[in-house]
């Protein structure tokens, strides 16, 4: 099963990134693509609206660590918000905080970049 594209949008200069389904390795394969493509055209900030994911694997976890890495190298930022307190204790548990900025909601987000506009 392919997750279909995600709708996306700017926003303080992120390019803001709304999965529509859980995050697992069926459904994976997309969602990188649309990331590593619009990596390839040098967006290097990237925020991901995890408002309608309920389920989040390995894999994506996995997929997150190096998105953020590669942006990292390249002077860019890897930012979440709206993720559900299962998926938030995940990020806990694997570490994905100290490379992710993790954000409760939007406001938060917007709170912490608006200055940048």
């Amino acid at each position: 099963m392919e997750l279909p594209s995600a709708p996306v949008r700017t926003k303080h200069g992120f390019t803001i990134i709304a999965p529509e389904e859980s995050l697992t390795v069926a459904t994976l394969y997309s969602f990188r693509k649309t990331l590593e493509s619009r990596m390839e055209k040098v967006e290097h900030f990237f925020a991901l609206d995890f408002k309608n994911i309920q389920r989040i694997d390995s894999s994506a976890l996995g997929l997150l660590r190096n998105i953020s890495r590669k942006l990292s190298e390249r002077s860019g930022m890897l930012c979440i918000f709206n993720a559900i307190p299962e998926i938030n204790e995940m990020f806990t548990i694997t570490d994905l905080q100290s490379l992710v900025r993790v954000f409760p909601g939007e406001k938060e987000f917007d709170e912490a970049f608006e200055i940048f506009e």
